[in-house]
């Protein structure tokens, strides 16, 4: 599976980082495993949320490792991402 975050660009969760779960025509659904779970993930428009493609490899090998992603896999994957950002 191709692992990529999202930035959301606009809305009352503007600048927070998400996991994509699933990609339509026009939305994503997007995960952080807290406030959007992965059995309630938040649909987005794919303007309004900008795609992060380059993920550090520590975060990466941890997913692709997991056969189910759970929101704990997610929320670690969020947190260690925005620290590494933050450095």
């Amino acid at each position: 599976m191709n692992f990529e975050f999202a930035k959301s660009l606009s809305g009352h969760d503007r600048d927070r980082v998400y996991l994509i779960i699933a990609k339509e025509e026009r939305y994503a659904y997007l995960s952080d495993g807290k406030t959007h779970t992965v059995e309630h993930p938040k649909k987005k428009n794919k303007k309004h949320f900008q795609v992060i493609k380059k993920i550090p490899d520590e975060i990466r090998v941890r997913l692709e490792e997991n056969e189910v992603l759970t929101d704990d896999v997610i929320r670690w994957a969020v947190r260690t991402y925005e620290r590494s950002i933050n450095k």
